[in-house]
């Protein structure tokens, strides 16, 4: 359609109008998620694996009834990292949260078996 809305405004911005918000959009939410949820379990599920020690993620899931709840607590933590590393990297980050939708829907059953 010539002479629309859409065509004007991408004009007006130039190439780099788009990625001047996208960068630090994305850069600030892979910081907030490492910083506030996967750093801390990536750290303790290492201990975990490595050193035996305890960690209370995998009794929250046997608490909230998920079965495996080990396995599921690592594949959990290891998709977290995954993802956040995705997008603070800026690398393939539409795949890494498509596959972390189900650690979220998960998140949120087991917040409300709680």
């Amino acid at each position: 359609m010539p002479g629309s809305y859409f065509e004007s405004n991408s004009r007006s911005q130039g190439s780099s109008g788009p990625l001047v918000g996208t960068i630090p959009l994305r850069i600030a939410g892979g910081a907030v998620l490492l910083y506030l949820h996967t750093w801390h379990h990536a750290q303790s599920g290492w201990q975990y694996l490595w050193h035996q020690q305890a960690w209370e993620l995998p009794a929250i899931l046997a608490k909230a009834q998920f079965p495996y709840s080990s396995a599921m607590a690592i594949a959990a933590t290891a998709t977290a990292f995954s993802v956040t590393i995705s997008w603070l990297l800026g690398f393939l980050t539409r795949l890494f949260s498509v596959l972390f939708i189900p650690v979220l829907l998960g998140a949120i059953l087991a917040a409300n078996r709680l």
